[in-house]
């Protein structure tokens, strides 16, 4: 995995550990999902490439903070594009530097199931990966995998016994944002901008603090999320570009 891959596999990671943390989730069985998740994606820097990226990438995207990481369902075809930021309290100039990434709901089976795609976008094609993921019904586990970085060849991920399986997710609900409004804002990335409702709150024991900007002119009507730590640290994924159109890219079906 190129060097800048590799450090951006480390900020997935504590980012969802982070996230993850049980005073931003609802009930007891839920945190205590998410703590086991938490604990196998520390474990997958021992899993092969492809596999470790990837789950990191599906962690930051679908289910950060323990919610389904959109307000209002993607049709098929629709897409949406982010940066991702980190900046530590204290940090070097590097460790801001924005990751772009693909995200686009390819289709949904007759049975329920989806296939989403995720594309990490490097300096050129590359440093790009691109994953096709199927998932079950309710999206609490990972039926296929399909991955390929640059111009090498599609490759089907296998997985061992439950690590294809993910905690149960929240869904943003009008009244839990209702509860959480702290206003309307303007919020601008790139040559977007959009005025969205932003919600806030904060970890019980004061670990942390959850932001979530919504919008409903975009596809699933997220166009920002922020987690801030008490020490200062800085996580934010911010909406760059939407659109339609999207179909798979490695021959997922």
């Amino acid at each position: 995995m190129p060097k800048r891959f590799k450090r951006i596999v480390l900020v997935f990671i504590v980012l969802i550990s982070f996230s993850f943390s049980g005073c931003f989730l609802f009930g007891e069985a839920v945190d205590r999902s998410t703590e086991d998740m938490g604990n196998r994606m520390a474990a997958s820097m021992m899993m092969p490439m492809y596999k470790t990226y990837a789950m990191s990438l599906m962690a930051a995207y679908f289910w950060a903070g323990g919610f389904w990481l959109a307000h209002h369902p993607y049709e098929p075809g629709e897409w949406t594009r982010w940066s991702h930021e980190i900046e530590r309290a204290g940090g070097d100039e590097d460790e801001r530097q924005p990751v772009q990434v693909e995200k686009a709901f390819l289709r949904r089976n007759a049975d329920g199931s989806e296939w989403w795609r995720l594309k990490a976008i490097g300096e050129d094609a590359e440093n790009t990966f691109v994953f096709e993921a199927l998932f079950s019904p309710d999206r609490t586990r990972l039926v296929r995998l399909l991955a390929r970085m640059g111009d090498k060849e599609t490759t089907e991920v296998s997985f061992e016994e439950g690590e294809n399986t993910f905690p149960a997710t929240n869904a943003f609900e009008d009244g839990w944002i209702n509860d959480h409004m702290v206003g309307t804002v303007n919020v601008g990335t790139g040559n977007v901008s959009f005025s969205a409702n932003h919600v806030q709150f904060s970890a019980a024991d004061g670990s942390g603090q959850a932001n979530f900007y919504f919008s409903s002119d975009v596809p699933g009507g997220l166009v920002k999320y922020l987690f801030e730590n008490r020490e200062g640290d800085r996580y934010t994924i911010a909406l760059t570009a939407h659109g339609s159109g999207a179909s798979s890219e490695l021959g997922a079906y």
